[in-house]
C-alpha cells in the first residue's frame, strides 16, 4: 500500500511513482511488492561468486507469493477492471535509479499481461531479473553490492498513442531540453529499437528551437495472447510528427517543474493517450552536465566590435 511504503524498501523507480503521484501528475494505478517479500528466499548467504548467483536467481524464478497477498493483490487488480484491463510488471530494485547508478533497461518488464498465471509468473521472472548477467556485470562495473534485493510493480497498462523520453536538461546542450517520442508503445524508444522524432527546446524561453521527425515504420503495440509486437505505421502516419506543439508545451512544463522540485536534471518517461499525458518515470539524469559558459563582448563593444573568442575574452 501507499500510506505505509515508508516501512518497507521499495526502491528508486516505485519511490518515483508515489512521488509523482503524491505532486498531483496523471500516474497510471500502481501496486508495490516490497523487496521484503522476495528477502524469505534471499536470507542467508552473502553473494560472492557465480553458484550463489544462479542459486538466488533460481530461487526467486520458483518464488510464489502467499496465498494472503495473491488474494490482495487479485482484489485490487480486479478494482482496476482486470483482466478486460491489461497490466505491466516493472522491477525496482532497492539501488536502482538512485542519484548515480541508472539501471536503465538492466531489469526485465513484462507487459500486456491479462491473467493471474501471467502476473504471478511475471512476478517472479522480473525478480529474478535482478540477477540476470547483464544486471550483475553492471553491479561489478559501479561497484555495488552483488546481493540484489528486488521489488515488483504492478502498474494499469496504458495503451499509448505516443511514448516520449525528456531530457529536462539536455547533457549535450545544457540550453536546451531534449525530447525523443515514438509511435505506440516505448519499449523500442528505450532499447534504441526505433527510430524516434528529436524535439529540442529552448530552457530558456520554452520555444522548439529544433526538431528532426524521423520516417517511423514500425510501432510497438499489444500483442493478441501477451506482451508487444512491432507492427507497420500506416503510410499516413510514417512522416508527421508524433507531438504536436500543444503537447511540446506541456511537456516542457512538467519537464522544468520536476527539475526545480528535485533540484537537478531529470530523466523523465511519459505516455500520450487521447491528448492526455501520463508519467511513467522521473530519474535524475547520471550523465555530467557540463556548466555553460557565455563569452559576452558587451562592456568592449566599442573599442572590440568583432566575435569575442575564449582567447579574446581572457
Amino acid at each position: 500500500g501507499e500510506q505505509n511504503s515508508a516501512n518497507y524498501t521499495i526502491g528508486g523507480k516505485a519511490k518515483s511513482l508515489i512521488n509523482l503521484k503524491l505532486k498531483g501528475y496523471n500516474v497510471p494505478d500502481f501496486l508495490i511488492i516490497p523487496a521484503e517479500i522476495f528477502d524469505e528466499v534471499l536470507l542467508g548467504s552473502i553473494v560472492n561468486n557465480e553458484t550463489q548467483i544462479s542459486q538466488r536467481k533460481q530461487s526467486l524464478l520458483d518464488f510464489t507469493l502467499l496465498q494472503d497477498d495473491r488474494e490482495k493483490i487479485s482484489e485490487i487488480l480486479l478494482s482496476w477492471d482486470f483482466p478486460s484491463q491489461a497490466v505491466a510488471v516493472r522491477s525496482s530494485v532497492a539501488d536502482e535509479d538512485s542519484e548515480k547508478d541508472a539501471f536503465a533497461g538492466l531489469m526485465d518488464t513484462f507487459m500486456n499481461l491479462t491473467s493471474l498465471e501471467d502476473v504471478w509468473l511475471a512476478i517472479a521472472k522480473c525478480a529474478a531479473s535482478a540477477y540476470s548477467d547483464r544486471a550483475i556485470a553492471y553491479r561489478k562495473q559501479k561497484n555495488l553490492t552483488l546481493n540484489a534485493r528486488p521489488a515488483v510493480i504492478i502498474q494499469k497498462q496504458i495503451v499509448p498513442d505516443v511514448s516520449a523520453v525528456v531530457f529536462s536538461t539536455f547533457p549535450e546542450y545544457p540550453q536546451e531540453m531534449a525530447i525523443h517520442a515514438v509511435w505506440g508503445f516505448g519499449e523500442g524508444l528505450v532499447s534504441g529499437a526505433l527510430d524516434a522524432d528529436e524535439y529540442y527546446i529552448s530552457k530558456k524561453t520554452g520555444e522548439t528551437t529544433s526538431q528532426n521527425i524521423a520516417v517511423k515504420e514500425q510501432r510497438f503495440k499489444v500483442n493478441e495472447g501477451k506482451g508487444l509486437i512491432l507492427s507497420p505505421v500506416e503510410p499516413g502516419q510514417q512522416l508527421i510528427p508524433c507531438l504536436l506543439p500543444h503537447h511540446l508545451n506541456e511537456i516542457y512544463k512538467i519537464a522544468s517543474e520536476l527539475e526545480v522540485q528535485a533540484k537537478q536534471a531529470q530523466d523523465i518517461e511519459l505516455l500520450i493517450k487521447n491528448d492526455e499525458i501520463f508519467l511513467v518515470q522521473s530519474r535524475p539524469i547520471t550523465q555530467i552536465i557540463p556548466e555553460v559558459i557565455v563569452y559576452d563582448n558587451s562592456n568592449i563593444q566599442e573599442s572590440y566590435c568583432v566575435v569575442t573568442t575564449p582567447l579574446t575574452f581572457s
